[in-house]
């Protein structure tokens, strides 16, 4: 099995994750990423044995050639299955995808004014599917009109379905 983990998530942070999997199963291949400078998390997960680290943003030709590195290959049906793209978020413009089964945006709405922040959830919570999940960063909540839409399934971890449309 392959995995690819977030080294900062909320809750449970990527190596306490790589250590659960690898109890379960010690030959997972685990490819740790991050878009931090969290150095120590990154030599922890490389010394109790991670494959490889990438930083986001990254390029789904390196994943590719990573795994390929490994001797482990990526099926064609799996790789028609993924779309890696750039999307303004901020922008007027509609959102290029529509029913979304799972958007994570953590660690980008703090950065954002609060109007700002509305709009972007608003545009995010609109792009997901009747029954698709929302996961956000650690430092950041729904407004008031979207708490009367969707459902909290975790309120630490940050975890919601729009289980209300």
């Amino acid at each position: 099995m392959s995995f690819f983990i977030d080294i900062k998530m909320p809750g449970i942070n990527g190596v306490q994750t790589f250590r659960e999997i690898k109890k379960i199963d010690r030959k997972a291949v685990v490819i740790m990423m991050t878009a931090y400078s969290v150095e120590d998390l990154v030599k922890e997960a490389l010394e109790e044995g991670a494959y490889a680290t990438v930083y986001k943003p990254f390029d789904v030709d390196k994943i590719i050639a990573i795994i390929a590195d490994g001797r482990y290959e990526v099926r064609a049906d799996i790789k028609q299955m993924l779309h890696f793209s750039y999307f303004d978020l901020t922008s007027m413009a509609r959102p290029p995808f529509m029913n979304l089964d799972l958007i994570f945006c953590c660690n980008v709405l703090i950065y954002l004014q609060k109007q700002l922040q509305k709009r972007v959830l608003d545009k995010l919570y609109n792009s997901l599917h009747s029954q698709g999940y929302l996961i956000l960063g650690e430092s950041e909540t729904p407004p008031d009109n979207l708490h009367e839409k969707l459902v909290c399934l975790d309120r630490k971890a940050k975890i919601y379905n729009k289980g209300r449309d």
